[in-house]
């Protein structure tokens, strides 16, 4: 059997979590919101990104327009 521990946390906290929990086990849950963190290069890049698109270095694309490009037809 696998090792196992305690974690405290608040019972709004846990609520919180309970929601998304739903049917799954509690270790069902943190193991799959762990899986799907970001990594701290991606919070990075993401945060590097954004700077360029705030100080106008990268160009935008209105999403209608890049929707357009993948051949996907564009509803008003």
């Amino acid at each position: 059997m696998d090792d196992q521990t305690t974690i405290t946390i608040r019972n709004a906290t846990k609520a919180r979590l309970a929601l998304l929990k739903g049917d799954r086990s509690w270790d069902e849950l943190m193991v799959e919101l762990a899986d799907h963190y970001p990594l701290d290069k991606a919070i990075a890049e993401a945060e590097r990104r954004l700077a360029d698109l705030r100080a106008g270095k990268a160009k935008t694309v209105p999403w209608a327009e890049t929707r357009a490009k993948r051949g996907r037809r564009i509803q008003k």
